[in-house]
């Protein structure tokens, strides 16, 4: 996976991290409403659990620090807006972290991502206006676990640092807001009716008899179909240029529509389209989410599973969705 593609899974990931932290790893004994009393709560709380900066960096607890990276980043935004970066293991990132030991095992560390395991660092960018040095959250907590210092710490004294610079800027520059990038943190937000999506629907109902003809199966939307699915894909179009090929395009919108079909029927879930998702370069599919207690792009889920070679993700991936 390149950058961009690591950074969509982690926002996806994200959130779901933030709302084990507060209600699993925290026992909901702490509000987690990005304040700086609950940046101390959670300082106090990683004191209290990692004995050590070592401890941070273990896969035993990686939940509970990619938690507490999601939640110390998304704080940051909203003192100072700005938006999420990935970076790779070989770019420097603040704060600094000079322990020798560390340094080597933050160069192999990785993030997981269901099937996918990455290396490289997540950064809190600010908005651009405050020209503030972009932060690593887990370099973050490795320099609060090295510290361990009584009183406020490294994290909380970045928070105010970060929110002192937006007020200052704002007085300075008077009906100046920071601007924060939108992310599942921050709500769901249900985009309004939309007629390009209504009529891609409405199209695809109509052709599915043609095309269930074509491409003879039990289409019947239960799991088993799903498996079928994503072997008709391989098939007919086992790359990404091929399943991106506008030649291909009657046969990609029908699967698209298939498989969001299904995911919407097994669980309560609806269309909605996001005018701004994917990149410039993605085809217009990408744009077509189903949204339930989460959120996907079928096509996405497709281009993954084509992109990566592996044949199971789109089922996998559909029997995650149904549990929950």
């Amino acid at each position: 996976m390149d950058r961009d593609q690591i950074l969509d899974r982690w926002l996806d990931f994200g959130v779901l991290y933030i709302e084990r932290l507060e209600e699993i790893e925290l026992n909901n004994q702490v509000r987690l409403d990005y304040s700086l009393d609950s940046l101390r709560a959670v300082e106090a709380a990683a004191l209290s659990r990692l004995p050590d900066a070592g401890a941070a960096l273990d896969e035993d607890d990686d939940r509970f620090v990619c938690g507490i990276v999601g939640y110390v980043g998304e704080a940051l935004q909203r003192a100072a807006g700005g938006h999420w970066e990935w970076r790779s293991a070989a770019e420097p990132v603040s704060p600094a972290v000079t322990d020798k030991l560390l340094v080597e095992r933050l160069a192999r560390y990785q993030w997981h991502f269901d099937e996918a395991a990455v290396g490289g660092f997540v950064v809190a960018v600010a908005d651009d206006a405050l020209q503030l040095e972009p932060v690593s959250p887990l370099h973050l907590l490795l320099v609060l676990l090295t510290e361990r210092a009584t009183g406020e710490g490294v994290i909380s004294r970045t928070w105010r640092a970060w929110q002192t610079a937006a007020k200052r800027y704002a007085a300075e520059h008077p009906g100046w807001q920071p601007t924060k990038a939108y992310n599942l943190a921050d709500g769901l937000y249900v985009p309004p009716p939309s007629d390009v999506l209504n009529n891609w629907l409405a199209t695809q109902a109509d052709r599915f008899p043609r095309w269930a003809a074509r491409w003879p199966g039990q289409w019947d939307f239960s799991a088993e179909s799903v498996d079928r699915l994503a072997a008709l894909v391989f098939e007919t179009t086992p790359t990404v240029a091929e399943l991106q090929n506008p030649a291909n395009r009657d046969f990609v919108d029908g699967a698209t529509w298939y498989l969001g079909e299904a995911l919407r029927r097994a669980c309560r879930a609806e269309w909605v389209y996001h005018e701004w998702a994917g990149q410039e370069s993605d085809p217009d599919l990408i744009r077509f989410i189903v949204l339930g207690e989460d959120y996907t792009a079928p096509f996405s889920v497709l281009r993954y599973a084509v992109r990566t070679g592996q044949t199971g993700h789109v089922r996998a991936f559909y029997d995650r969705w149904s549990e929950e």
